[in-house]
């Protein structure tokens, strides 16, 4: 059986050096030419395929593009991207994993609104170009009622417009996702989060059997849709007679994983054997939790929150959605914590413990540190982190690539940029992965969103966050050009933010980067898989937005463990 370890997951501007850090462990250095934005052959509708159409972005509320052009034919049928090669869109949240010379990758498909399924790929150039093999566990069949619609309020339903996006009872594009592939006594499962309203980040995660081969993973064993349709013409499984709304009804094969603590993503898998089993440390997410109820208290905090809770202000005005939207974005009030829990036969779980908070030793995330205005607004620290793989080191520890981010975003997906951290000590049991060490931060990311500027601190030109050079450093890395997005543009900021070399979202990941994916390459390199964003919210530009790419880390010889 191949081995595995499991993860949860151009104008150049090259760093003259790598991102240091006062703690000690490893230094990386970008690979030259190995960013690049991913492209895919085969699967489903992408939003530029040549020769086909362009889904051009979104000027709200004046002028509107079509970011549904050709997703369906002329029949009323959806459209494939089979025989083309087009950039990798609407694709995110990626699983991957080498399997001997090639790479196996499991993808959250997820055109906005209107789509979420779970597609299978593989690559033979380490990520930069991937072949569709199969999909599964869709969410709706329909097409959009009209392309031009940003928020696919309306589909087609056996002819008929049928209210889509503006019924809240809809599924809109909220299925299966967050996919992570685990084999535990030789049954080989795949774990997904379910995205429904009143069931993300409170059920447990949906299990789905799937066989193992030799030639790569499949999905075609599994049902092509995940949920039992909204729309009671579409039923064709039980109940008898269909269910208008059966949504968020499962498919009867679906089961599920029970002892993990509000799951939203595992992170990796390490399989200790014997009585214990294997360990998986996961993302928990509590929605709302430093939201006070009526009595000021906080019901659903975690019990190792730090107290007393702060929550973040609004998105600062140098804020990069801020700058995008023209207005700042509320205060969120999730709570994630990184968990580790056990199972011998993947179904049943038992909790080992938490990652503490800071300023605990060993903490990853610091949600109550105090910045300049007295709330939880240090932009420099991590308050959520919410994806990422872990990798072997040669000395025992594990890695941890993660992505994370803070009050600049406000989103609790923790999407500002790409880290890591080691753990404190070797990992001979479960609980040696409760304690970590922040190797690389906001302040010296690998990779990063924007860079942003607070110019009211002095001296001048004020601070920037990150505040260091990224260990890659890029502008201009996108696939795409201005004219296949209009109507949309990037917006000029005024005074007295200035627009920086390149400008702003001139990346595939300028507004969001996250869960880093790493793969021994060989024994000085890795190579990353990850998602990126144009833009903060795919609303922004629906011609640009859930992007797949891939870039190589040089590190010494031997450091990493071949896995």
């Amino acid at each position: 059986m191949k081995s595995k370890i499991l993860g949860a997951s151009a104008i150049a501007m090259l760093a003259a050096s790598p991102a240091f850090s006062a703690n000690t462990g490893q230094t990386f250095y970008y690979v030259p030419n190995s960013l690049t934005e991913s492209k895919v052959t085969n699967g489903p509708w992408t939003l530029h395929q040549t020769g086909s159409h362009d889904a051009s972005g979104v000027s709200v509320p004046s002028v509107a593009g079509t970011p549904y052009a050709g997703y369906c034919n002329a029949l009323g049928k959806v459209t494939t991207n089979q025989g083309s090669t087009s950039v990798m869109q609407p694709y995110y949240f990626p699983f991957v994993f080498r399997n001997g010379a090639i790479l196996e990758g499991f993808f959250d498909y997820r055109p906005r609104n209107e789509q979420e399924a779970t597609v299978a790929a593989i690559s033979t150039d380490w990520g930069a170009t991937w072949i569709v093999t199969s999909q599964a566990l869709g969410l709706n069949p329909n097409c959009p009622w009209s392309p031009t619609d940003p928020n696919n309020d309306y589909v087609v339903v056996s002819g008929l417009q049928t209210t889509y996006g503006l019924n809240a009872d809809n599924a809109a594009d909220n299925g299966l996702g967050h996919a992570f592939i685990l084999t535990v006594n030789g049954v080989q499962r795949i774990y997904s989060l379910n995205r429904a309203t009143n069931h993300i980040d409170s059920d447990q995660l949906v299990i789905h059997t799937i066989p193992w081969t030799a030639g790569g993973t499949f999905l075609t064993t599994l049902p092509p849709f995940g949920y039992q349709s909204p729309f009671a013409s579409d039923n064709t499984a039980p109940p008898t007679p269909p269910v208008v709304g059966n949504y968020p009804t499962l498919d009867a094969t679906a089961q599920a994983t029970a002892g993990l603590i509000n799951p939203d993503a595992i992170l990796g898998a390490v399989n200790f054997g014997g009585t214990v089993g294997t360990a998986v440390i996961y993302v928990s997410k509590v929605l709302n939790a430093t939201t006070a109820n009526g009595s000021g208290q906080y019901p659903d905090l975690p019990p190792n929150y730090p107290l007393p809770v702060k929550n973040c202000a609004k998105t600062p005005s140098f804020a990069l959605t801020n700058i995008i939207n023209n207005s700042a974005k509320k205060a969120n009030t999730d709570v994630t914590t990184i968990r580790v829990a056990t199972t011998t036969d993947g179904l049943n779980f038992t909790d080992v413990g938490a990652v503490p908070y800071a300023p605990t030793p060993g903490y990853l995330t610091s949600p109550n540190t105090v910045g300049t205005a007295g709330t939880a607004d240090s932009f420099s620290g991590i308050r959520w982190l919410g994806s990422g793989s872990i990798v072997p080191l040669t000395n025992g520890k594990y890695g941890l690539f993660f992505g994370a981010g803070n009050c600049l975003d406000n989103d609790s997906d923790g999407f500002h940029f790409i880290g890591y951290a080691e753990t404190a000590t070797a990992v001979s049991s479960p609980s040696d992965l409760l304690k970590w060490t922040v190797i690389n931060g906001l302040d010296n990311p690998i990779l990063s969103t924007d860079t942003v500027t607070d110019y009211s601190v002095t001296p001048a030109p004020g601070w920037a966050y990150p505040h260091s050079t990224p260990v890659i450093n890029l502008t201009g890395v996108n696939l795409l050009t201005p004219a296949q997005v209009l109507p949309w543009t990037a917006p000029t900021p005024s005074a007295p933010i200035v627009t920086p070399p390149g400008g702003y979202t001139s990346n595939f990941f300028s507004g969001r980067v996250y869960d880093p994916q790493a793969v021994y390459t060989d024994n000085q390199t890795l190579t990353i898989v990850f998602a990126g964003y144009n833009t903060p919210q795919p609303s922004n530009n629906l011609g640009d937005y859930r992007s797949i790419g891939r870039f190589k880390l040089q590190v010494p010889n031997g450091y990493f463990k071949p896995f």
